[in-house]
């Protein structure tokens, strides 16, 4: 019984000797690499700062070019306004041309033709009175006693071509103004619905366009988001730089009390090692 005791004296002072050991070693090793493990956290965070740096450099970039982006894209919709309302004032006086070109043209020039045929009668007419007048005026001249009173006689009224004729080829031209005024209000007409079609074309691009704008403003906005994000990080890193020697010393201090209440507790294994080895 005697050996036994002292065999398991043995036991516990070698355990306890090797906790004191152990929590000597842990303090001293725990103050040793205290320095790398600041420079370490220092490394750490600087990095991370500067990754941070970076981004939010790129998110600047990033939200410069989406600026670029917006006004072009906000340009782009002025200009399609100002284009569609270009094309609807253009629409009314086509309209109102077409109307002249296809109604009040060809309804002026069948008047006129209408007159011109009237004229080319009262022509005829005119023509048949001058004539019987040139045959009078000649048969007057021919009694010797009138002779004396009448005036010189004119050379007979005798045209190359007669007013009737002529009020005739006048009527015939015009008859084909109104099937010439009917094809350009045709042409008017598809020039008209092209320009609707224009039009909404133009319009659909504008809401493309605006769509694309509102986009580019919510990723903008993401982006501010995102900055500010990492511009509180940035800052919380530097608060943790600043204080990261202190956090490590007072953590490497709670730590250098747990291996001296291990190193405490061992002193009283060995104390009950000593007295099962000599008791």
């Amino acid at each position: 019984m005697r050996l036994l005791r002292r065999t398991l004296g043995i036991l516990v002072l070698a355990a306890g000797s090797l906790g004191i050991l152990l929590g000597l070693a842990g303090i001293v090793g725990l103050w040793l690499v205290r320095p790398k493990v600041v420079t370490s956290v220092l490394y750490v965070t600087d990095t991370l700062r500067s990754n941070l740096d970076v981004s939010s450099n790129t998110l600047t970039l990033a939200g410069e070019t989406l600026d670029a982006s917006i006004q072009s894209v906000d340009s782009l919709k002025n200009v399609l306004d100002n284009t569609i309302e270009v094309v609807a004032d253009t629409q009314p006086v086509l309209d109102n041309l077409n109307s002249l070109m296809k109604d009040t043209l060809p309804s002026a020039f069948q008047a006129a033709d209408d007159s011109l045929k009237a004229a080319q009668s009262a022509a005829v007419s005119l023509e048949g009175a001058i004539h019987s007048l040139d045959s009078f005026q000649s048969m007057l001249g021919n009694v010797p006693l009138l002779k004396t009173f009448l005036p010189a006689p004119q050379p007979p009224y005798n045209p190359e071509k007669t007013l009737a004729e002529s009020l005739g080829n006048l009527s015939t031209n015009i008859k084909s103004m109104p099937s010439a005024f009917e094809d350009v209000s045709i042409n008017i007409g598809r020039t008209d619905d092209n320009l609707t079609e224009i039009k909404d074309n133009f319009q659909a691009i504008k809401d493309n366009a605006e769509k694309i704008s509102d986009s580019l403003k919510t990723y903008k906005g993401m982006l501010a988001e995102s900055q500010a994000s990492m511009q509180q990080t940035k800052w919380l890193l530097e608060d943790f730089s600043q204080n990261v020697e202190k956090a490590v010393t007072i953590t490497f201090s709670i730590l250098s009390v747990f291996f001296f209440c291990v190193l405490m507790s061992q002193v009283v294994v060995l104390k009950q090692g000593w007295e099962m080895l000599h008791n």
